[in-house]
């Protein structure tokens, strides 16, 4: 789950669109959906104006994976996601430049309130607890975590 904002905390235009329709981040999606995953972008606007129906958008593609059995039921009633424009270096710039981030965050991007975060978190659980009943999904997480402690230990 990748959640995209048009600018860093230090200034800097991130994730934009390039000529071609591609991005920064096309190349390494494709290195991830070739290992067999999925990637599910939101932008940060969307996530935290639409909290709930990106979260009913992750548990209904993983449902369609299979790898949940049931969407929670206070998620059922959410909107749907609403497609986010995709922006440009020209408009990450001019973003910048309006601090637009401060617009629906209603914070200092550094100082963003942690509460959709934990909610989401919690939203999470479910998925983690129906995904251990898959012996397929556990293998491949235990093999996963392997993998990273290998690479962060080195």
């Amino acid at each position: 789950i990748e959640i995209d904002e048009p600018y860093t905390i230090s200034g800097h235009p991130t994730h934009y669109m390039m000529s071609g329709e591609k991005n920064v981040d096309s190349e390494r999606n494709e290195r991830i959906t070739s290992a067999g995953w999925t990637v599910i972008r939101f932008s940060e606007e969307q996530f935290f104006c639409q909290t709930a129906s990106c979260m009913k958008l992750i548990f209904q593609i993983l449902k369609e994976l299979g790898s949940i059995d049931q969407i929670p039921s206070q998620l059922l009633a959410a909107e749907d996601a609403r497609v986010a424009d995709r922006w440009d270096y020209s408009q990450s710039n001019n973003l910048l430049n309006t601090r637009y981030r401060k617009n629906y965050l209603g914070v200092d991007p550094a100082k963003v309130d942690m509460s959709h975060i934990l909610w989401c978190v919690r939203m999470s659980l479910p998925i983690i607890k129906q995904s251990f009943k898959h012996k397929e999904i556990r293998k491949s997480f235990i093999k996963d975590i392997k993998s990273w402690l290998k690479y962060i230990i080195r």
